[in-house]
């Protein structure tokens, strides 16, 4: 989140998954030392949500075809998550739709309403 301060610490997995100590965690970063890092991201503003959101029913029995239009900033956007759900605005289910603009839901009942949200 923009504006928030967050601390970490690095460690070290080897091919057992056995980890390393702790790298230095600083939390008094107010004195510039050795160990306090500070970053600025190159843009910290959200990205735009994608828009044009259709969803069609391709008749084929318990199936959802989803598609958008690609967001505006695609090199800074990792993957799309679509949510779906019967009740409205209680989205039970989700799943990554990478960077593409076209998800098919399936394993729904015919007949039934779903909400979806992306």
């Amino acid at each position: 989140m923009n504006t928030k301060t967050y601390f970490y610490y690095v460690v070290a997995l080897d091919g057992e998954l056995f980890e390393s100590r702790w790298s230095n965690f600083n939390s008094d970063c107010g004195v510039s030392g050795p160990d306090c890092v500070t970053a600025t991201p190159l843009n910290p503003n959200p990205p735009p949500p994608p828009t044009g959101l259709v969803v069609t029913d391709p008749e084929t029995g318990g199936k959802l075809v989803l598609s958008w239009n690609a967001n505006a900033t695609t090199d800074e956007i990792d993957h799309y998550t679509v949510w779906w759900g019967r009740p409205r605005r209680d989205y039970s289910f989700s799943a990554s739709a990478a960077k593409q603009t076209t998800f098919t839901l399936s394993g729904l009942n015919d007949g039934s309403t779903y909400h979806v949200a992306l």
